[in-house]
């Protein structure tokens, strides 16, 4: 495989390695080709897969103030309802003339209403 003035280069087809010259391998080789198909189809399969698994993962967007407000309305109205029965009873319990600061249940009201 060498070739040149004194042998000192690699002749077609050959290339140095090492001092020496060896044959190249041909390019042409089914082998190599069926290695690179083989590579090509991993990619692809790889790529597949990735797209396959974020396909229905989507970012989803903030919702807006006046659906977030909606929503806390709907979560606090059976709160609400009950504060506002809850004094609907304690005004029935008062008899006429007496103090409110003396009902029993005002430390439970008030400890509701922070």
């Amino acid at each position: 495989g060498y070739s040149g003035t004194l042998c000192a280069t690699c002749a077609n087809q050959f290339r140095a390695t090492g001092g020496r010259c060896e044959q190249c391998v041909q390019a042409s080789s089914p082998s190599i080709w069926f290695k690179m198909l083989l590579g090509v189809a991993a990619l692809l399969l790889v790529i597949y897969a990735i797209y396959r698994r974020t396909r229905g993962h989507q970012v989803p967007q903030p919702a807006s103030a006046g659906s977030q407000l909606k929503t806390l309305m709907v979560l606090q109205a059976p709160g609400l309802l009950q504060v506002v029965q809850l004094w609907a009873v304690l005004s029935q319990l008062r008899r006429p003339g007496q103090s409110i600061s003396n009902l029993p249940e005002i430390p439970y009201v008030e400890a509701l209403q922070l």
